[in-house]
């Protein structure tokens, strides 16, 4: 009998994000992650206990990758500077422990 798997950020009622990632991320860019990942469960995609986002500027825009190693996934977004407040460069994670989801940055890990 195969093991079951569960699925991943099923549980929206317990997402917390930390200090580190409130002092350096714009909220909007935090629900931008959020809402990436909802659509991907909405849409019924197999996603990886660990979702991964890149915020970089590239000639002028904001670029976001989001991506998961299993299985592997990896989509690119550019966002219009006039959407902007400010350009970010910064990689965030956001883990689901089965409980709780928790937005973070690599090194508060």
């Amino acid at each position: 009998m195969a093991k079951e798997e569960k699925e991943m950020f099923q549980n929206k009622g317990q997402r917390y994000v930390t200090k580190g990632v409130m002092d350096s991320l714009p909220v909007e860019f935090q629900a931008l992650c959020w809402n990436l990942i909802d659509q991907n469960v909405q849409k019924q995609l197999p996603l990886d206990y660990l979702q991964i986002f890149e915020f970089s500027t590239e000639k002028g825009n904001q670029k976001l990758v989001h991506r998961q190693e299993e299985p592997e996934e990896r989509k690119e977004y550019l966002i219009s500077p006039k959407l902007c407040l400010k350009s970010v460069s910064q990689k965030i994670w956001v883990i689901d422990s089965g409980e709780y989801q928790t937005m973070l940055l690599p090194e508060e890990y």
